[in-house]
């Protein structure tokens, strides 16, 4: 997931839209997915680019 489906407040869609895609895979080739369907990745709890480095206290 891109940081920018985060800020823009579309990860449900976007985790949706995955799954469908995969469901949809996985009806067309279920010859390729004989252990399980397969799942999107779970949502990140945050996203972004060049996230600030944490300091240790002192430096």
């Amino acid at each position: 997931m891109t940081p920018g489906t985060g800020r823009q407040s579309q990860p449900q869609a976007t985790q949706a839209t995955r799954a469908t895609a995969l469901d949809a895979t996985c009806a067309a080739a279920a010859e390729r997915f004989i252990n399980k369907p397969q799942i999107p990745p779970a949502m990140p709890a945050a996203t972004g680019i060049n996230e600030p480095k944490i300091r240790a206290p002192g430096h």
